[in-house]
């Protein structure tokens, strides 16, 4: 009967974790300055 081993890369995991919830963040944060800019200007872009 053969054994499966597997090895856990932590640095690896927790960097892709910190990407992970960085990406949904940022993803996030996005949706709802884009919200806000739609109700601040409902007709189109805000322009500077």
């Amino acid at each position: 009967m053969s054994e499966k081993i597997v090895q856990l890369n932590e640095e690896v995991i927790k960097g892709q974790l910190k990407e992970l919830v960085r990406d949904s963040v940022e993803e996030t944060l996005n949706e709802l300055l884009e919200a806000e800019a739609q109700k601040l200007a409902p007709g189109g872009p805000i322009r500077a």
